[in-house]
């Protein structure tokens, strides 16, 4: 069993560990959409703005979505109803899910899936890249532990993975719920970077490498139609 006091030492290491990036993804989320800093929608909307990244990256998770849909599991050594039960009542039921993980990945340049059960049932389902923490000293590439944080009702709560472990707790009510052994022998989240680069372990999404270029353009339509209102020459 781990202490709580533990737990919640590793989680504050690898929130400072991971402070940054989350600070960046946040803005990346806000870019992709045309948003001030703090924004959730915009009220107006700029006759000179055209948002060929959002339009790019929609396509781009419509296409793989569509490839997701088409493909089926094989299951080789178990019979073939695991396979038709897998397809159906698994892979299909989380396709909003990779959905929305495929646009964590390009935006902020991480996507993460996890596998849980309820009642007996399996599933699979996106988790928050801003909400999930990893080992600092092992890396996003072998993980010694994963946090997640999730809320149950309106309390909010901690999940605790490793090879061993497996812990909930929660901190507004100053409590370890359970900690028990990890019945699977493995951490159940994965985590799908996007471009990445050796000993660094924070990955960059394609919002962060193409955001340039979508200013500049939206910079040169704007210049183009103040010109023509005033009539002048280009």
């Amino acid at each position: 069993m781990i202490p709580l006091q533990e737990l919640r030492r590793r989680l504050a290491e690898a929130r400072e560990y991971k402070a940054d990036w989350n600070s960046k993804a946040e803005r990346l989320t806000e870019l992709t959409l045309g948003l001030d800093p703090g924004q959730r929608v915009r009220k107006s909307v700029d006759e000179a703005s055209t948002n060929y990244l959002l339009v790019n990256l929609t396509l781009k998770v419509a296409s793989l979505v569509g490839a997701y849909r088409a493909a089926k599991v094989k299951i080789y050594g178990a019979p073939e109803q695991v396979a038709y039960w897998f397809n159906d009542y698994v892979k299909d039921v989380a396709l909003y899910d990779v959905e929305d993980m495929l646009k964590d990945r390009f935006i902020t340049g991480l996507g993460v899936m996890a596998i849980g059960s309820e009642d007996g049932r399996a599933f699979l389902y996106r988790v928050d890249p801003l909400h999930v923490w990893w080992s600092p000293r092992f890396g996003l590439r072998t993980p010694a532990w994963v946090i997640r944080r999730f809320y149950q009702g309106d309390v909010e709560m901690y999940e605790y993975w490793d090879a061993d472990y497996h812990a909930v707790w929660t901190e507004e009510r100053n409590r370890l719920v359970f900690c028990n052994s990890n019945p699977l022998g493995f951490i159940p989240v994965r985590f799908v970077p996007n471009f990445q680069v050796p000993r660094i372990d924070f990955p960059v999404g394609d919002v962060e490498l193409a955001y340039p270029q979508q200013r500049l353009i939206n910079e040169i339509r704007r210049s183009l139609l103040e010109q023509a209102r005033r009539g002048q020459g280009f």
